[in-house]
């Protein structure tokens, strides 16, 4: 989700009830920054980079 981040409230519960229809209502306007998400994992970001470098998550399922 361009120019917008992640509210600081969400949690793996309202990723696991929302994603992938309505994560939308978690989001804040943010210019400087992109919000990404799976069903378990989500990032928001100001900058161009790997999705390895430095970022905890796993893009991938973790067997839920």
């Amino acid at each position: 989700f361009d120019n917008t981040e992640w509210d600081k409230k969400v949690n793996s519960l309202y990723f696991r009830n929302h994603y992938p229809e309505t994560v939308g209502g978690a989001l804040i306007e943010n210019d400087n920054k992109t919000s990404y998400c799976c069903q378990c994992s989500w990032t928001s970001v100001a900058e161009l980079s790997r999705v390895n470098n430095g970022i905890s998550h796993q893009w991938i399922c973790g067997g839920h």
